[in-house]
């Protein structure tokens, strides 16, 4: 289970950190990362479509060291 914890926007809205916790082993967090940076592109699609906006930031993906922690 991957949830979104926190996202850093850029002052200029073109990139966008999220910061997700996930449920699992370091190789299944490491999996689920690579899975969502390949799916970056189809996530800012559907993001632009269901905001109707024209702008959606770069996306990238990281794990929330502190949601990290207390999962151990």
């Amino acid at each position: 289970m991957v949830t979104i914890t926190n996202i850093d926007l850029s002052a200029d809205n073109k990139r966008a950190r999220m910061f997700v916790s996930i449920m699992g082993s370091t190789s299944e967090e490491a999996d689920a990362i690579n899975g969502l940076e390949s799916a970056s592109g189809y996530i800012r699609r559907e993001l632009g479509q269901r905001l109707r906006s024209k702008n959606v930031p770069e996306l990238s993906f990281s794990i929330d060291p502190p949601m990290s922690a207390r999962n151990r």
